[in-house]
């Protein structure tokens, strides 16, 4: 009796889940996982955004590594990221002619920039290719400091590598580095930052 009695609780309460529930039927589908929460975000609050779509194939660059000439492994990556935004973009693009929407490719990413609306977007999902879709952000540069003229007397707090290197005596005899050219870095430089634009040998106002 009371295993019986246990069988027609749980059928009731299996029933009652099931009937809670929610149903998904065709065209309530929540929204497409590959775009981000903030282009629907944007979409919902302004009707259109700039986005950047990305596509397959992501190339595998590892082979590069084997490659000892430094000039051909930097031919070998161009070639493959090329070769690998025609053809993953080619039927993007195609479509985006189709629908009169100006473009930007970007084949280093194999992505491509665009304005669009809800349903354009929901158009370009179904091309094949498509594997993430991000909201494209301005990114405001904070302009620097404006740089004091270093003035070696005052200089407090030296650290104690620039001390090693005897550098307080080398201020002391008037050697400040000024007017000192300094050659192409392997990491670059931001060749128009105010404390190197004046001293740079490319700079022509």
């Amino acid at each position: 009796m009371f295993k019986r009695t246990a069988f027609i609780l749980f059928s009731i309460l299996l029933l009652a889940l099931l009937l809670a529930t929610p149903t998904i039927t065709r065209g309530q589908a929540g929204p497409d996982a590959r775009v981000d929460a903030a282009v629907w975000a944007q979409l919902d609050a302004e009707g259109s955004a700039d986005v950047l779509i990305f596509l397959s194939p992501r190339p595998d660059l590892s082979p590069a590594r084997r490659i000892m000439d430094k000039t051909r492994r930097g031919q070998w990556v161009y070639d493959t990221l090329r070769a690998a935004a025609r053809q993953g973009q080619a039927p993007i693009k195609t479509e985006l002619r189709r629908m009169g929407l100006d473009f930007r490719s970007y084949w280093i990413a194999n992505a491509v920039w665009v304005r669009v609306d809800k349903q354009q977007l929901e158009r370009l999902l179904k091309i094949p290719h498509v594997i993430n879709v991000a909201l494209d952000r301005p990114y405001r540069i904070v302009d620097p400091f404006p740089a004091e003229p270093f003035n070696s007397e005052n200089a407090e707090n030296i650290e104690w590598g620039v001390d090693r290197v005897n550098a307080p005596w080398a201020w002391d005899q008037g050697i400040t580095g000024s007017g000192v050219v300094v050659a192409g870095q392997d990491t670059g430089y931001q060749w128009n930052h105010p404390a190197l634009v004046r001293a740079y040998r490319g700079f022509d106002p």
